[in-house]
C-alpha cells in the first residue's frame, strides 16, 4: 500500500468534498480517501499495483475538479493560486463596498444626526417643518448602502 497527498483545486463546499471522495473511492485498488476542504488536499491510500497516480488525477478531473500530487511544480500553482486569487478578489470587493458605503453614510449621518449634535443644517432638512423631505433624502442615501452590501 502506498499513501500520497494531492492538492485539489475547485472545491468550495462539503458537497464538493463528498463528490471528490466518491469519484476516487470507486476506483480499483483504493483503500481510503480523505479530502480536506480547508487545506484543499486529499490523502489517498492505494495499491500501486492496481492503480497509478494519473488515474486518480483523471478521476478527480472527471468529477470537475483539479488534482495534482503534492510536491510537483504544477500542483503548487494550480491549487494555491485559485484560493489566493479568490481571497484577494474578495478583499478588494470588501474595500470597494466599504468606501462606497462611506460616501453615502457621511451625508446620511449629517442629515439624520446633525441637528442633535448642533451642526447647522439647511432649512429643507429641518424635521419639524420638512419631515417628508428629510426622511426621503435619508431613504435615498440609505438605498445605495443597502445595494452595495446586499451580499451581507
Amino acid at each position: 500500500m502506498k499513501t500520497d497527498r494531492f492538492d485539489v483545486s475547485g472545491m468550495s463546499c462539503a458537497a464538493c468534498v463528498v463528490h471528490v471522495e466518491k469519484s476516487v473511492q470507486k476506483l480499483p485498488g483504493i483503500q481510503s480517501v480523505d479530502v480536506q476542504l480547508l487545506t484543499n488536499s486529499m490523502t489517498v491510500k492505494y495499491d500501486e499495483n492496481l492503480i497509478q497516480i494519473p488515474a486518480i488525477e483523471n478521476s478527480v478531473q472527471k468529477a470537475g475538479y483539479g488534482a495534482k500530487v503534492r510536491g510537483t511544480a504544477t500542483s503548487k500553482t494550480s491549487a494555491a493560486s485559485p484560493v489566493t486569487d479568490i481571497a484577494t478578489t474578495e478583499a478588494q470587493l470588501l474595500k470597494i463596498r466599504f468606501l462606497g458605503s462611506l460616501i453615502f453614510l457621511i451625508p446620511l449621518l449629517y442629515i439624520a444626526m446633525g441637528s442633535m449634535i448642533g451642526f447647522p443644517l439647511p432649512a429643507i432638512f429641518d424635521t419639524a417643518q420638512h419631515g417628508f423631505s428629510s426622511a426621503f433624502t435619508q431613504l435615498l442615501l440609505t438605498l445605495p448602502i443597502l445595494f452595495l452590501n446586499r451580499p451581507f
